[in-house]
């Protein structure tokens, strides 16, 4: 598991215990009836919950040495609160966190006690427990109305690793002490219940008119005394309209006495709560039983309504009959809206368990049953939320039979090392789905170190799984060399196919340099750069022959970047393809090419041989008459010496030409490599209309010319060239000589175009080419001529396509075609 997968799960794991130790905190804040009780409650719910290894509560003596009591305690080390004295005096004994809490008001966190100077008082004594770390929170809180709160003492935390606790738990903690000193202070001014209490032993004395007498005076002092609190108190007949509130309800709910009296009260609760709020209080008039509801009930400063828990108990007589209500209304507010973030929260962590299909759990030890279970746990195992929580037995029949051994030894083992676990294991669905559960449990100890309880949390990871299964058979099946290179040049993986190319069994293929499988040579010169380029976060692919135990192989490789634990790139994916038979047959198909396009020029010379006749007899002739000429002027007495020199020159300018012609006409005929030169493309198509030049003039073809000016060369072979446009031109020469009627106009033309290439076209009058033959005229041994082989315009295509150009062709009105051509400019690409 990476870094990342590990941090969100224990960041998943800490928000659930966090919201279990506060969902249980409030359960008992809500439920508090005595102070004592409550403190040691919220202890052993920290312990057990939120995982710290001692917490406790002590409030402050006013004694000389302003000792800080301990009154609760939970967990491992409640006699380390024997021999260590907390004092909150500004002295040695108060420089730690408890002192420091209590006497600032301001939470104090210890990251690690083994180094921080705050610490130095029982130090010893708590790494002796294994304690590490530590924060103390005052008792103390903010009321709506702004008051202060302050019961003088501190909850103190403390855990056996260090910088254990986040800042968020803190705050969560933080809350708990603000609402758990809010808590305490309501139970201290709750004065109904004992004064009731002590109405009811006089009662039971027996003595009627005492009793009265002293009910009597109960009840004015209770009046008394009740006026004086801060806590809203109310009295009723046996019939439920009330007779008696005390002057905080006044204050509060702007309705004296008399108006609240008799029902009179019910104006001030929210109207959407008086039906409920009524129907219970009916209830409790009708059974005699305690009552207790919410409800909200109007400010009057403010006119907010605010949540209250409101309480009632009877007043009996000695024959039980009620004679008194008695009750209070205690501001909850604040916690209510503590409830409903919780609320939120948990459904906030419901909906993340159901997205990222994790549910979370708990195994009570000593009963070896399931305790909690998330609805998304559910799931996970095919059970329903709603139907409950299935029984031990259920839970094991869900894994997979080859599984299940393998799963109780892990819960056994943590049960007994006391150590979390982790693993992956399969369960069965009722419909025989298996999905694949990865899974984390974490053992709760008790205060006496005991494992009382494993949490833990269940992912879904079948999607996972099913990937990993399907890229493991791509990369085992697949004939290409699959493997992952790290940085340092050395294999990680490698499929089965290294072992039938390079004759080495795949697993000792992993932990080899990359240089010890091709050679040194070819890892310097070939492999590292691509590699290293690769490191940097490109997209690397290159073509190598490489050599190979079984011969001399053509490979194909790409290396793409992997980023496993950081943005950096840590390992490149190698794939490799052989493509040695098809570069050798791509090699031989060019050959073909190279042998039929040399056919094609010499076809092309042979269709010529008048047009080259007359073009060589031409310069022939004249340099034999200009020979005859200076020999008859050198036998002049004298001789005429410059009209000898000026039939020389002309000799030797006629000899240069025909020596041009055959030098042209060697070069179409020759067998030669492609050459890549830099050519003006007016002057390649000049010398091919030279040759070409006869034959036009034979067949009655007109010929118009329009060359671009100032045209930027290109980059290319000056046979290939020629070639085309030969091609081109005996073809709408042959075209149009078959035509009987109309002109024989022949354009030939170039340009520079928008995209920086050059344009060339050649267009005829012969006859109109139909669409299909438009569509087919490149086509390999295909002709619209009866004697025609089909091959001049494919060689064509090849020889344009090779200068990364273009060919095509279009039909024009009336008759006859164009066929355009583009190359580019010599800066744009190079010939291949």
């Amino acid at each position: 598991m990476d870094n990342k997968s590990r941090q969100v799960r224990n960041d998943v794991a800490r928000l659930q215990r966090s919201l279990r130790t506060i969902s249980r905190c409030n359960r008992e804040l809500f439920h508090a009836r005595a102070e004592q009780e409550l403190l040691q409650a919220i202890c052993q719910i920290l312990v057990e919950t939120a995982e710290v290894g001692l917490a406790w509560i002590g409030y402050c003596e006013d004694d000389a040495e302003k000792t800080v009591r301990p009154v609760a305690s939970a967990g491992n080390g409640v006699d380390y609160l024997q021999r260590v004295q907390h004092s909150w005096a500004p002295t040695l004994a108060g420089q730690g966190p408890v002192g420091e809490a209590i006497r600032t008001g301001n939470r104090c966190w210890v990251k690690d006690t083994r180094a921080d100077p705050m610490f130095s008082h029982g130090r010893t004594e708590a790494l002796a427990l294994g304690y590490v770390s530590c924060v103390a929170l005052p008792l103390v809180a903010d009321t709506r109305t702004g008051e202060l709160i302050d019961l003088r003492g501190a909850l103190t935390l403390y855990a056996g690793t260090d910088d254990a606790f986040e800042e968020s738990e803190i705050e969560l903690y933080a809350e708990v002490t603000s609402y758990l000193a809010y808590t305490i202070s309501r139970l201290r001014s709750h004065l109904a219940d004992d004064v009731s209490h002590g109405v009811r032993a006089l009662l039971v004395r027996g003595e009627r008119k005492r009793v009265e007498e002293a009910l009597q005076s109960s009840e004015d002092r209770l009046r008394l005394v009740i006026n004086t609190i801060p806590t809203m108190a109310w009295s009723a007949l046996p019939d439920g309209s009330w007779a008696f509130v005390n002057q905080r309800w006044s204050e509060y709910t702007g309705l004296l006495a008399k108006d609240s009296a008799g029902s009179g009260w019910q104006g001030a609760f929210r109207p959407e709560d008086i039906g409920s709020h009524m129907e219970k209080w009916g209830v409790s008039l009708a059974t005699g039983e305690p009552f207790e509801n919410e409800a909200r009930v109007r400010r009057a400063a403010d006119g907010e309504y605010r949540w209250f828990l409101i309480h009632g108990r009877p007043l009996r007589d000695d024959s039980g009959k009620i004679v008194r209500w008695y009750g209070t209304a205690t501001d909850i507010e604040d916690r209510k809206r503590a409830e409903q973030a919780l609320q939120r929260s948990e459904a906030y962590l419901a909906e993340a368990q159901k997205i990222t299909h994790t549910g979370s759990w708990a195994y009570d030890v000593a009963n070896r049953r399931m305790t909690y279970s998330s609805e998304e746990h559910h799931r996970l195992f095919g059970f329903d939320p709603a139907a409950g929580m299935p029984g031990a037995a259920d839970w094991v029949r869900r894994i997979h039979p080859d599984d299940r051994e393998t799963v109780m030894q892990a819960m056994e083992q943590t049960i007994r090392d006391r150590r979390d676990y982790e693993l992956e294991h399969r369960v069965v669905h009722p419909d025989g789905t298996i999905r694949f559960i990865h899974t984390v449990g974490h053992p709760v100890l008790s205060p006496s170190g005991h494992v009382v309880e494993v949490v833990g949390t269940s992912n879904d990871i079948t999607d996972r799984k099913r990937e990993e299964y399907l890229t493991e058979q791509v990369s085992e099946r697949l004939p290409d060399l699959v493997s992952i290179i790290g940085r340092d040049y050395r294999y990680r993986r490698a499929n089965p196919t290294y072992e039938r190319v390079w004759r080495i069994p795949a697993e000792k293929v992993v932990g080899m340099h990359v240089g010890d499988i091709v050679g040194r040579e070819t890892f310097d010169r070939v492999v590292k750069p691509n590699l290293d380029r690769c490191f940097a976060g490109q997209e690397v692919s290159f073509a190598e022959w490489f050599d190979n135990p079984g011969g001399r192989r053509y490979w194909v490789v790409t290396y793409s970047p992997l980023k496993l634990e950081s943005e950096r790139v840590d390992a490149a994916l190698a794939v490799a393809r052989d493509l040695t038979e098809q570069t050798l047959a791509a090699e031989k198909l060019r050959d073909a090419r190279i042998e039929l396009a040399h056919i094609n020029r010499v076809v092309t010379v042979g269709q010529l041989t008048a047009s080259i006749a007359h073009e060589v007899n031409q310069p022939i002739g004249a340099l034999v008459t200009n020979a005859y000429a200076a020999s008859r002027m050198l036998r002049a007495r004298p001789p005429d010496l410059d009209e000898v020199s000026d039939a020389l020159g002309a000799i030797i300018k006629d000899g240069r030409r025909v020596s041009d012609v055959i030098q042209r006409i060697r070069a179409l005929v020759k067998k030669a490599p492609a050459q890549a030169d830099l050519l003006d493309i007016n002057e390649v198509i000049v010398e091919t209309i030279a040759l070409a030049r006869s034959e036009i003039l034979r067949n009655d073809v007109s010929l118009e010319t329009h060359f671009g000016k100032d045209l930027p060369p290109i980059r290319g072979d000056r046979v290939q060239l020629q070639q085309v446009i030969m091609n081109l031109v005996m073809n709408a020469v042959e075209a149009m000589s078959s035509a009987d009627e109309g002109k024989r106009e022949l354009q030939i033309a170039t340009d520079k175009d928008r995209d920086a290439s050059i344009s060339i076209t050649v267009s005829d009058s012969g006859p109109v080419l139909e669409p299909e033959s438009l569509n087919r005229l490149f086509e390999p041994f295909y002709s619209t001529k009866p004697t025609g082989m089909g091959i001049g315009l494919s060689i064509c295509r090849s020889i344009i396509e090779a200068h990364e150009g273009r060919i095509w062709a279009t039909a024009n009105a009336p008759r006859g075609a164009t066929l355009h051509i583009t190359l580019p400019v010599s800066g744009k690409a190079a010939f291949h």
